[in-house]
């Protein structure tokens, strides 16, 4: 892990995303501990907040505090490794395309041509600097052509997949 990088950062619609260390014990640190259930203290800039938190999608939370609702995306250390790569999964979508994030070895392909997928639904399994990848699905939609195969070398954002519009 990098030296600034945090096991997940929150987007909240700030200018920048927010570093959350669950397992930090400072008390200027920003984090997130679970009281029960749904329930959590958020702690930033020491004080605490008490907030109810539910999921919302993949890697989407609702976190409703002081009787409002805010919706977060959350990005967890692999998230992070990738978008510091130039990975961008609301492009991505947009473009209907999977890309490569990175340069790599494709190890397996979990889908097929006419294959509905479901967001959070793995696409495949891209091996890079030694570590296993696997990319998933980041909305409900329709497998429309792979590109590759098992075994093939791909190079960053060369098409991997294409979805029906």
């Amino acid at each position: 892990m990098e030296k600034n990088r945090t096991p997940y950062t929150i987007h909240m619609g700030l200018e920048a995303p927010l570093p959350v260390d669950p397992a930090s014990a400072s008390p200027n640190a920003t984090s997130l501990r679970r009281i029960s259930g749904s329930s959590f203290i958020f702690r930033h800039k020491g004080t605490c907040y008490p907030m109810t938190i539910s999921e919302h999608g993949a890697n989407k939370l609702r976190i409703w505090a002081r009787h409002h609702a805010v919706d977060a995306l959350v990005r967890d250390e692999k998230d992070q490794l990738l978008e510091s790569w130039g990975y961008d999964p609301s492009a991505s979508a947009a473009e209907r395309e999977l890309l490569a994030p990175m340069p790599g070895l494709v190890l397996s392909v979990a889908v097929a041509p006419g294959q509905h997928v479901s967001a959070g639904d793995p696409l495949l399994v891209l091996e890079a600097m030694k570590m296993e990848n696997e990319l998933r699905a980041e909305t409900d939609c329709v497998v429309e052509a792979v590109h590759v195969e098992p075994g093939e070398a791909v190079g960053k954002k060369q098409v991997l997949l294409e979805f029906a519009s």
